[in-house]
């Protein structure tokens, strides 16, 4: 009963893995899709949308790190002197 478990599992790996290979962006579409109905659903439209909301600004304030921005190019950009 084990080995016919394990074949189960080998057989829906593979498949997974040929299907990410020739559909990457299909199967991260679906994926992604699929996790943020979850959160709607458990939590609410409201607070998902704060959530990814804090996502976006964490990605976008992380990208700039990683490019080596100065955060201080950042702030002046929108609190600097007004003409």
């Amino acid at each position: 009963m084990k080995e016919f478990w394990l074949k189960i599992v080998e057989r829906l790996t593979g498949a997974c893995l040929q299907l990410l290979e020739e559909h990457p962006g299909k199967v991260i579409g679906v994926l992604t899709g699929f996790i943020l109905g979850l959160i709607v659903v458990l939590l609410g439209f409201w607070r998902t949308l704060i959530i990814m909301l804090f996502a976006g600004a964490g990605f976008y304030f992380g990208k700039r790190r990683d490019e080596h921005k100065d955060f201080s190019q950042f702030l002046q950009t929108f609190f600097g002197e007004r003409k």
